[in-house]
């Protein structure tokens, strides 16, 4: 996956690896794949974060951090359904918006529309927002999606740098998996990643990403390089839903050491927003 941006005025690179256009994402502080920091520009209404932060609705992204475009599709089908079975339990309604953060290639937004918000599963007005800044990736998405009118995919693609989050306003869930992440420093150890990709950008970018995140919704992450439980959104949150698939090293911000993670393990992956 590509990256997203946290609440920074400049944006940092992430690491790229090519990948055919079925494994795709996006960015703001995308971190195993693109990484970007959010860039704040001309709207004066603001959004309002529980910790007094206040956001323009149009945060934007500007600089890469983690700079790998490795993605896949279906890559985390447990998480996609848990996060589908959610939905439909809990959605008033089918019209619902998916955003995947650090969307590389496109394949997770696919994967999204095709397998698990479709009319099949329930959701026959399901739009998929893919966000990444990395031109090149972008492209080959959309020219996927392009190549298949006969799926009429609702999937959109958009270069964070020039479109705000807030495109098309709120999203019921946000997927932001591979992303807030570090894994190609060298060294490769808790220092260098903490270096690259500090805590306070993690902790800005999961801001981002909740000022356009409606209350009741979900947010899903696996492969963060630091955990949810440590952010200051936490307390806003509360986890409905646990994962394999983390293999990248979670940092202790006490001991500024790496938590080793099995990907067989289950962890904690997808949370609900129980207040703003």
């Amino acid at each position: 996956m590509t990256s997203y941006t946290s609440y920074h005025r400049n944006l940092a690179p992430r690491h790229t690896a090519h990948v055919h256009p079925e494994t795709r994402d996006a960015q703001v502080f995308v971190g195993c794949a693109i990484i970007g920091v959010p860039v704040l520009r001309g709207r004066s209404s603001l959004i309002q974060f529980g910790h007094g932060i206040n956001l323009p609705p149009d945060v934007k992204l500007a600089k890469v951090m983690q700079v790998s475009h490795a993605t896949g599709s279906d890559r985390y089908p447990d998480e996609y359904l848990a996060v589908k079975q959610f939905l439909q339990a809990n959605s008033q309604t089918d019209n619902i918006k998916v955003l995947s953060f650090g969307s590389s290639y496109g394949n997770e937004a696919i994967s999204l529309a095709t397998l698990y918000f479709n009319e099949a599963g329930g959701f026959r007005h399901a739009s998929i927002y893919g966000f990444d800044i990395d031109t090149d990736t972008i492209q080959q998405a959309r020219q996927y999606v392009a190549d298949q009118p006969e799926k009429d995919l609702q999937i959109q693609f958009f270069d964070g740098r020039n479109t705000s989050l807030y495109v098309d306003g709120v999203y019921n869930a946000i997927f932001a998996n591979s992303v807030l992440c570090d894994a190609t420093s060298s060294p490769y150890n808790a220092a260098a990643v903490e270096a690259h990709f500090p805590f306070k950008d993690f902790d800005a970018t999961l801001s981002s990403l909740d000022a356009v995140l409606i209350e009741g919704g979900v947010f899903a992450m696996i492969n963060p390089s630091y955990e949810f439980s440590d952010s200051s959104l936490a307390e806003n949150y509360e986890a409905i839903a646990q994962c394999e698939g983390n293999h990248v090293p979670t940092i202790d911000l006490h001991k500024h050491e790496f938590i080793m993670n099995d990907p067989k393990n289950r962890k904690d992956c997808v949370w609900r927003k129980i207040r703003r």
